[in-house]
């Protein structure tokens, strides 16, 4: 992904400090009390201005590489699995952002990430990825 420059700088900093919060076998974005975190609690627990990580997690759930789901009173931040994992995550949250991946390729020209031969839910525009494209 760093030779394609799939992510910003800030994405990448943002997502790296997120990862330390995902919860195990669910890749649910979570604080160390066990809450899901929103985004004024992304920001407190990742030392970030909130203002700034709403702009940088609204820009990863553009690319998929962050989901949002609602249960409940809970919005739920998850981030993708082809980015990270902790613990073995189940085939229905690969499914969830292989949804989000066709909902928003119907609507924007965006394509899927491929790593090598490994074909991923991330998303680029046509113009960022050359010869890895899908």
């Amino acid at each position: 992904m760093n030779k394609n420059n799939v992510f910003t700088t800030a994405e990448e900093k943002v997502l790296h400090r997120l990862s330390m919060f995902l919860q195990l076998n669910t890749n649910a974005i979570i604080a160390p009390n066990g809450e899901y975190m929103s985004i004024e609690r992304m920001a407190e627990e990742a030392h970030i201005e909130r203002s700034h990580i709403r702009k940088v997690v609204k820009a990863l759930i553009q690319k998929n590489a962050l989901g949002i789901w609602r249960s409940g009173n809970y919005e739920i931040y998850y981030m993708n699995p082809f980015l990270y994992q902790m613990g073995e995550i189940r085939p229905y949250l690969f499914n969830l952002f292989d949804e989000e991946f066709h909902a928003k390729c119907r609507r924007d020209s965006l394509k899927r990430f491929m790593a090598g031969k490994k074909i991923t839910s991330i998303l680029v525009p046509n113009k960022k990825i050359k010869a890895n494209s899908n």
